[in-house]
């Protein structure tokens, strides 16, 4: 990222690897993102890891 606080830019960062296939690469940028200076950004990638370790019911797989 060009400003590494810049949550605009970094919530169209997760908006886009949320469109991504599940897969290692994905859960590897989200938990990097989970490190993000901005708490938005934080909470954002933490709500898509989250989602991933749950079926379409909202159950933990």
């Amino acid at each position: 990222m060009g400003w590494p606080i810049d949550v605009v830019q970094g919530m169209a960062i997760v908006a886009a690897i949320a469109k991504l296939p599940d897969g290692a690469e994905k859960t590897a940028a989200l938990r990097q993102l989970q490190q993000h200076e901005a708490h938005a950004i934080r909470v954002a990638a933490g709500e898509l890891l989250a989602k991933k370790g749950a079926d379409h019911y909202g159950h933990s797989t």
